[in-house]
Parts: structure tokens; sequence; C-alpha cells
């Protein structure tokens, strides 16, 4: 899926008319969403069947929410401050878990980006390389009873 494909999804839309602008931060949340959904092989929550905790309370919090249904008010979504762009999920229904988090080069810019000068305009810029972060980007370490890797 390319960026353009991500930013046109109606999923994508739905995230950013809630979190009110494009940004990185919305971009890594709405990733990180769909590859805890996909691995865990869930959809989005209808009540408490699933839970997220965030080490990080930026923007990817937003897109989180609306993807998976997860809300600080229901008591599925915690907040734990550990400053990391890290995010753990799990499944009651499964009672299986997974743990996301970027890899250490998720952000090394392509040749695309490393084209553009001074002279061309930042929104832009800022505008096409938010969605860049493909879903590859992340690590997750899928977790389950009885399981100790």
């Amino acid at each position: 899926m390319t960026a353009s494909d991500i930013m046109n999804s109606k999923d994508f839309k739905k995230c950013e008319a809630f979190h009110s602008h494009v940004c990185p931060g919305l971009s890594i949340g709405f990733q990180a969403a769909r590859t805890a959904l996909d691995r865990l092989r869930e959809g989005r929550a209808e009540d408490e069947e699933m839970v997220a905790v965030a080490e990080t309370d930026a923007c990817s919090t937003d897109a989180i929410q609306v993807l998976t249904g997860f809300t600080f008010g229901n008591g599925n979504f915690i907040y734990k401050d550990h400053g990391k762009i890290v995010l753990t999920f799990f499944s009651r229904n499964t009672c299986k878990g997974i743990r996301v988090d970027l890899k250490p080069d998720a952000f090394r810019p392509d040749e695309e980006h490393m084209s553009f000068d001074s002279k061309n305009d930042s929104w832009r810029r800022h505008r096409t390389g938010t969605a860049k972060v493909p879903a590859n980007s992340f690590r997750a370490f899928l977790r389950h009873p009885g399981n100790s890797s």
C-alpha cells in the first residue's frame, strides 16, 4: 500500500478528522494499530474484549482509538508514561497479546525525500512524507500463555 493509498483510505480519513490534522505520529499510530489487529486477527473492539497499553500520550494514540475502538474512559486503553512509541495490545478472547514498536531505522529517508531541497514548499514535504511509515517498519512480538519467547 502506498502513502497515497493510506492517506486516501476511509480509515485514515477518519483518523485525520478525529485528530484534526495529518502528522507523523498519526501515521505511526495508524500503522501500529493495523499491524497489531492483523497479527492478533482481531477487528475493532465492540466492548472491552481487547485492551491496549500506550507508552506515549502523543498523536499516535488518536489513530489507535479510532481504528480499535479503545478509549481511556472505557478502561480498555491504558496509558503508562514511559516516553516510548510502544504499544501493547491484548485480546481477552484469545489470551494473546502483541507488543509493537518501531524498528530503529524506520525513518531512514528514501530517495524521494532526500531529493527535496530548501526551495520546496515545507507543507507539501510534510504532507507527502507523513504517511510513509510502511507496515514493515514495526517489530511485533506476539505473546500468549505458555509462550516464553
